[in-house]
């Protein structure tokens, strides 16, 4: 936990005010909900050794990870006029879902399913592509660290969660760059990358659309 942590402070520490910012300035603040997209893990087979060394398959099972709500705060602030660093606390609620078939024992296929929710902590990067001070287009990158718990709480698994994506703030009334309390809302549209957490042994990288609408503070 502590490289993804390094890293939330470095890209804070760097929000240095800018002297010449085109953007509004000062400190942001967005809490909102989020919605995560299906996330396939792939196949896993369950074998016995035969006496002859060749596997004899039991059951084959089709793992993923259901769609699920979550909520998440992000933290941040601008660094010159297109640059911006933030950090990002998303907590969503799903459901990892196995697809049990080709049974040894020919039993139907069935598909055994187990709550899952997890805790994330991410420090990303946002370019403004286009826009002005009360609406603007940016593109958005990030990496950071994730807990998984399942089982009623009894299985935890920690691992390695990213994003890339694109996002759009609106602010009301905005009209001078030195304009400090304000709201906006603002619009996310991203893929989310894992590595790790509870998977049930199918290991690697994989992959989920999320999408997520936020109400912005900014001071």
């Amino acid at each position: 936990m502590k490289a993804p942590a390094l890293a939330v402070c470095v890209c804070l520490g760097f929000a240095a005010p800018a002297a010449a910012q085109t953007g509004l300035r000062g400190y942001e603040v967005s809490i909102g909900a989020v919605a995560m997209g299906t996330m396939p893990f792939g196949e896993s087979d369950a074998t016995f050794s035969r006496p002859s060394g060749s596997p004899l398959l039991v059951f084959n099972s089709d793992i993923s990870l259901g769609p699920g709500p979550g909520a998440e705060v992000h933290f941040g602030r601008a660094v010159g006029s297109r640059l911006a660093f933030e950090a990002t606390g998303t907590w969503i609620f799903t459901t990892i879902r196995a697809k049990v078939s080709t049974d040894i024992d020919g039993a139907p296929a069935a598909t055994l399913t187990e709550d899952v929710s997890r805790l994330s902590v991410e420090g990303s990067a946002l370019w403004r592509l286009a826009g002005d001070m009360r609406r603007a287009f940016y593109v958005r990158g990030g990496a950071g660290w994730m807990r998984e718990l399942a089982a009623g709480a009894t299985l935890a698994e920690t691992g390695v969660i990213g994003n890339a994506g694109v996002a759009m703030k609106y602010w009301w009334g905005a009209s001078s760059p030195s304009q400090r309390r304000r709201l906006g809302l603002r619009l996310d549209a991203r893929a989310v990358l894992r590595s790790g957490g509870v998977d049930l042994g199918v290991s690697g990288v994989r992959l989920a659309p999320a999408a997520s609408a936020d109400l912005m503070i900014g001071f």
